[in-house]
């Protein structure tokens, strides 16, 4: 008995022996491995001045220790600097790209017969044209694109920009930059590195020869004497159209030099200046005019960069052409004639003040194309000014050639008795009288004016109309009683809001149907 405990407690000293020496050894190694991994006593605050690397080889580990590690280079914001010099304008510090467009406000009055020039032995006729243009560019602000100032202000001298107006637009996050001018410059020339551009400005050179208008709906060459179709029809054209000069995405004309001119009655020798101009008004980018002599006979050729999908129409008449820009791809779009302008006033009053139809159609055209575009309607207006557009066919080719869904166009009546009076509503072919009877209910109820009913009658307008089309005579301009409400505002108001109804009651008739 005495044996068996001796062994059993050299066994347990044994035994605690090994777990000590093991438990020690642990210890020692925990105290090693700590040692040798420093970093982690500072929980990693300090970065290792050892560069990581996968290889063994000290030759393949670079000494240069900012090449072997990425480098995080932070976004630095950038500040706007604008400045214009020698009729350029510069962008410095820009991050992202600068927009702009032209818009030109060529307003035109009619002239009659008065002595255009000096030495003159008889009076003409003629439009008086005011060519004026606005740029305007626009830059997207954020944290990495900045401007200082909330408004700013450049005064040039002895410029073609007589101020320079800086904004910013909180709303839109974006940095709003017009060039205001009493003359019709375009940018010319445009330069442009990684974060500045500058936009060379000059006048426009060939603006005897014509004038682009872009501030309404319809978009147009004016082209005053020089003769582009013949007169009441426009498919016999006299110059060439869509020219092949190898530039795929660019559509030209090309025309002669040597012209004959309705307004002179003989050929006349026109000197234009090569040109190229940018507009960036959503329907062309630029416009680019060249000379070339061709089995010599000189020609120009007058090129356009188009930013969508158009169709250039021509028009003519005794006094000027045009070019009009038609979009074929504008939804549901309203066709708004004013009837007669410019130099066709149509009928006029009897009162001493003597104010004539194409105005009135005019006041109440405008108001037509206000309610409807507040209502969220595509409207296109044939005039927004004092201008003749062309011959009545021509009216219906280009309401065509938008798609328009319907056609409307706004007259006044005359008559020898003074005693007529009243409202009326007039169509053509049998798609057209279902359009006419809504409209002239909803003008009746809001004018309180008699009601003439509807009548058929061929009228030209309506000739190549491919959509329903009504021409409305609005009141009678030689009735006294009419006469007077119907140079009022409030009056052609009431007239517009039964115009704006009628439409929006049939275009519901329309899609309902459909």
């Amino acid at each position: 008995m005495d044996f068996n405990n001796d062994n059993s407690d050299k066994k347990k000293k044994i035994v605690t022996l090994v777990a000590v020496l093991l438990i020690l050894c642990i210890v020692i190694a925990v105290i090693i491995f700590l040692i040798l991994n420093n970093d982690l006593w500072n929980n990693n605050d300090t970065p290792s001045n050892t560069p990581s690397s996968t290889y063994s080889d000290n030759s393949l580990v670079p000494t240069d220790s900012s090449e072997s590690l990425p480098t995080n280079t932070a976004r630095i914001p950038k500040e706007i600097n604008i400045r214009y010099e020698n009729d350029v304008l510069i962008f410095d510090g820009l991050s992202k790209e600068c927009e702009f467009t032209t818009l030109f406000d060529s307003s035109k009055d009619y002239i009659f017969s008065e002595y255009r020039n000096p030495g003159d032995t008889k009076p003409t006729s003629w439009y008086e044209i005011d060519n004026k243009s606005v740029i305007y560019f626009t830059i997207l602000l954020d944290q990495y694109n900045t401007y200082q100032f909330d408004e700013n202000s450049i005064f040039p001298d002895n410029s073609l920009v007589q101020k320079v107006e800086i904004k910013k637009n909180v709303e839109n996050m974006s940095l709003d930059i017009k060039l205001i001018t009493d003359r019709c410059i375009a940018v010319s020339d445009i330069s442009t590195t990684q974060d500045s551009a500058s936009y060379s400005l000059s006048e426009v050179k060939n603006m005897d020869f014509y004038n682009y208008s872009n501030v309404y709906s319809r978009k147009f060459f004016f082209i005053p004497e020089y003769q582009l179709c013949k007169q009441s029809d426009s498919t016999v054209i006299y110059y060439e159209d869509n020219i092949d000069d190898g530039q795929n995405d660019v559509y030209s004309i090309r025309f002669k030099a040597n012209a004959w001119s309705s307004l002179k009655g003989r050929n006349i020798n026109y000197e234009l200046d090569e040109e190229k101009i940018y507009i960036n008004d959503g329907y062309i980018e630029y416009i680019e005019f060249i000379k070339e002599e061709i089995g010599g006979v000189l020609y120009y050729r007058m090129s356009f960069l188009f930013q969508k999908e158009l169709i250039l129409y021509p028009n003519a008449n005794s006094l000027f052409s045009t070019l009009t820009l038609c979009d074929p791809n504008i939804e549901n779009l309203i066709f708004i004639d004013a009837g007669h302008g410019g130099h066709d006033p149509g009928t006029e009053s009897r009162t001493d003040d003597k104010f004539n139809e194409a105005d009135i159609n005019l006041g109440i055209c405008l108001k037509v194309e206000q309610l409807l575009l507040e209502k969220g309607y595509n409207v296109y207006m044939t005039r927004n000014e004092d201008i003749y557009l062309g011959f009545a066919l021509e009216r219906g080719d280009i309401a065509n050639l938008h798609n328009a869904k319907l056609f409307l166009s706004v007259h006044v009546d005359s008559y020898t008795e003074e005693s007529a009076k009243g409202i009326l509503s007039i169509w053509r072919d049998d798609q057209d009288k279902p359009f006419a009877q809504v409209i002239q209910k909803n003008i009746v109820r809001t004018s309180f004016a008699s009601d003439r009913g509807l009548m058929w009658q061929s009228l030209a307008v309506h000739g190549r109309t491919e959509c329903p089309a009504v021409t409305i005579e609005s009141g009678f301009i030689t009735n006294p009683t009419e006469s007077a409400k119907l140079k009022t505002d409030e009056y052609q108001q009431r007239i517009a809001q039964g115009i704006a109804d009628g439409i929006i009651e049939y275009i519901n008739i329309i899609d309902n149907n459909e």
